[in-house]
């Protein structure tokens, strides 16, 4: 279907990961829209070439009128989000803590907030070594009042990946999943025993619960280092993302959303979602689970952009009993809160959320946390199809046996 060579990265990969990859977004209640991407690409992966020129733009609002001051610390991790056994000079150059100085106030809306923004690498904090990054952000001399933290990675091009997507061949897979074909070459790095020194992590758009870790190669031949017919390879297709559209929320006209005002706020009511998980592939122009903040009749879309309470609906006949129902993607770091769960209205036979957005487009599917196995099930509602189009990001880690710590020495995007 789709190859890619090595030394090509089509777009940059991002956001921290469940088992496989460096913990993901989180923060606290009074801080809304955490954003993490490549500046000037708010769709992009925060993934950037070390020493490539991009930087990384960490963008959110700490809810209300007040400026608070915050500060915060990098750290170099492994691909399970643990810190590396380096002292911050080792993987930085600069201070260890540093203050956010790039912050405005909302203008002219309903939810006040003030909208605050790091960028990384600056000219207090340059990266040294590729791998994962944590950013901790708290307040002003308190490291354990924590208000938000996200990750990012950097990485070196020391390794040759060459990938492949294909429908499987497979019956039990051939209809509802992707399968990959993965080679690596190793030949520019010392690698001894690529069991204990390689690990090769997949993700589809960036979801966690997607992310699956390779440490066995299929066969080593030479440098080559072949992941194939592999069962952790038949990746779920899923299905293309729901669209949900706050760009307009004060006149509607640009779409079928009902936009209502009970003061002090608005609310955005989306037509009534439907269940996919039994009805043909249909083709959608989404944005693989990303999210874009946006508003009308304005070019400072990140202060003037309003918050709107957003009413989602799904119709299913009775609820499910074996776990709970959540609205997922990266507008919220893939996390399973509160703040995203659906609550079955039997009078309606909906599941139905009230969500706190800001303006924007949202790509988001509704899943399945099943109480019994753990697992996040997209395909009970949404299905999943073998022409569904994901993006498929590989990284390639790497610690030698002497070394201390874990370095990110390949990565693309099919």
């Amino acid at each position: 279907m789709r190859r890619v060579g090595a030394i090509l990265f089509l777009m940059l990969f991002g956001i921290g990961l469940h088992a496989q990859v460096a913990s993901q977004n989180w923060h606290s209640p009074a801080v809304r829209t955490l954003h993490t991407y490549i500046s000037g690409n708010e769709l992009s992966y925060p993934v950037l070439m070390l020493g490539g020129g991009n930087t990384i733009a960490i963008d959110f609002d700490y809810m209300g009128n007040n400026i608070v001051d915050l500060e915060y610390t990098v750290t170099h991790c492994d691909n399970h989000g643990q810190p590396s056994d380096l002292q911050p000079s080792e993987y930085i150059n600069g201070f260890v803590t540093n203050s956010v100085t790039d912050y405005w106030h909302s203008i002219n809306t309903t939810f006040d907030y003030v909208n605050y923004r790091i960028n990384l690498p600056n000219d207090d904090v340059e990266l040294l070594l590729s791998g994962c990054y944590l950013v901790k952000i708290f307040k002003a001399g308190m490291p354990d009042s924590l208000v938000a933290q996200t990750t990012f990675m950097a990485f070196e091009q020391l390794v040759d990946i060459n990938a492949e997507v294909h429908r499987p061949i497979a019956a039990d897979y051939r209809n509802t999943h992707h399968e990959l074909l993965l080679n690596v070459d190793v030949a520019e790095i010392d690698v001894t025993n690529p069991m204990q020194e390689i690990n090769v992590v997949v993700m589809q758009n960036g979801c966690p619960y997607t992310a699956v870790e390779l440490t066995t190669p299929k066969l080593i031949n030479g440098s080559q280092l072949v992941y194939a017919q592999q069962s952790d390879l038949f990746i779920e297709a899923n299905n293309e993302y729901r669209l949900l559209d706050l760009r307009f929320e004060k006149r509607s006209m640009m779409n079928t959303n009902v936009v209502e005002f009970f003061a002090p706020y608005y609310h955005v009511t989306t037509p009534i979602d439907k269940p996919r998980a039994h009805q043909p592939y249909f083709s959608n122009n989404d944005r693989n689970g990303h999210f874009m903040v946006y508003a009308n009749r304005t070019t400072d879309h990140n202060r003037a952009a309003d918050y709107v309470i957003a009413h989602l609906a799904l119709n299913t006949e009775q609820p499910i009993f074996d776990g709970d129902v959540y609205v997922v993607g990266a507008f919220n770091g893939w996390q399973l809160t509160p703040f995203n769960k659906m609550e079955y209205d039997f009078s309606a036979h909906q599941y139905r959320s009230q969500m706190v957005l800001k303006q924007g487009i949202y790509d988001y599917m509704y899943a399945v946390k099943n109480s019994y196995t753990g697992e996040l099930e997209f395909s009970r509602f949404e299905g999943s199809h073998f022409e569904t189009e994901n993006q498929y990001q590989i990284m390639v880690f790497y610690r030698g046996n002497t070394d201390d710590c874990q370095r990110l020495v390949g990565y693309v995007v099919l």
